[in-house]
């Protein structure tokens, strides 16, 4: 079996171990998308929030943006709404995803490089779990105290 025969089987596997209505609806999306690029817009970016406008980019395949090169940007050609597609915040001049503060909050406390070239995943084996409980200090509003970053307690 080559290794596109077992990124199918793979791929089988999970789309076969998914409930139901979570199949039905991936499948929904696959007979909507009219290329595989629509169908990544669909499951990663979602609708977006301000017009339901399904065919959204994320700003990884929007050059001339301002969140191009984030895929955790989301960006409506029809409205040029711009949002964090991990917490829904809108995305404009003077406002702070607070989605983003925590991550930066983690990568200092982690004495993590941030950086266009850095391959967080795998080059410095990022604890998400770490991360989220970095995310839900900063919703939650805790203080931090000193200057490197760390929570307060």
């Amino acid at each position: 079996m080559n290794e596109d025969e077992q990124n199918q089987e793979i791929a089988k596997q999970i789309f076969d171990s998914l409930p139901d209505e979570a199949r039905r609806e991936l499948m929904d999306l696959l007979d909507k998308a009219e290329t595989a690029d629509d169908f990544v817009s669909f499951v990663m970016t979602g609708p977006c929030p301000r017009c339901g406008n399904e065919l959204t980019k994320d700003g990884e395949s929007v050059a001339g943006n301002e969140g191009e090169g984030d895929p955790t940007v989301g960006i409506c050609p029809d409205c040029d709404y711009m949002w964090c597609v991990e917490c829904g915040q809108e995305l404009k001049e003077g406002v702070e995803c607070p989605h983003w503060d925590a991550w930066e909050e983690y990568c200092r406390e982690q004495q993590i490089h941030q950086g266009p070239d850095a391959e967080l995943d795998e080059e410095y084996n990022v604890d998400y779990e770490a991360w989220l409980e970095a995310y839900a200090r900063s919703l939650s509003g805790e203080e931090v105290d000193g200057d490197d970053g760390s929570p307060g307690q």
